[in-house]
């Protein structure tokens, strides 16, 4: 694989919020099968991927159906399981956090909120824009102002924290 595919990974798990947002047990998973299928993206078949992870085969082949589901892996032609390109897989994302509009209602909801995080009430240098309403789950909210709130770096992983636990996950 090219170089560039440990920047995306990297890239992928400090600021993507979809993946910041699984739960930890499948978070680690991704990363795990990434440096298990680096060489040709191909991954070992599951009885030997559940013995280097010394994990049952059940649980592992279960978060491998979660991860397909997700868009983490994929299935090629050859039906040879693979870990998803993280040039083409986050492209959806990337390109509509990236996108006009968002970056426009990110500075809004920045400059609305003095750039301080309205959970703490500190300025710490690195702020994030929060949807309020989950991305994923209400995508007409996705670029209303009124839908967003400035976090500092902490109270951000904070709150997805949270977040996930409420939702008994991770």
């Amino acid at each position: 694989m090219p170089s560039n595919y440990w920047l995306k990974l990297y890239h992928e798990i400090l600021n993507d919020t979809e993946f910041s947002s699984l739960e930890d047990r499948l978070w680690r998973r991704v990363i795990e099968l990434s440096l298990m299928g680096v060489k040709h993206g191909t991954l070992p078949p599951i009885k030997s991927m559940a013995w280097i992870l010394h994990c049952p085969e059940d649980e592992l082949s279960a978060d491998i159906a979660k991860l397909d589901e997700l868009g983490y892996l994929f299935v090629r032609d050859d039906l040879e399981l693979c870990v998803d390109d993280w040039q083409r897989k986050p492209a959806a994302v990337t390109q509509t956090r990236t996108c006009r509009e968002y970056i426009v209602w990110r500075n809004a909801v920045k400059l609305r909120d003095l750039d301080v995080c309205q959970a703490c009430g500190e300025w710490q240098g690195e702020s994030h824009a929060h949807h309020i309403l989950p991305w994923a789950e209400f995508p007409d909210h996705r670029f209303d102002v009124d839908n967003g709130l400035t976090l500092c770096a902490e109270c951000y992983k904070q709150v997805h924290r949270e977040t996930r636990a409420a939702n008994g996950v991770g």
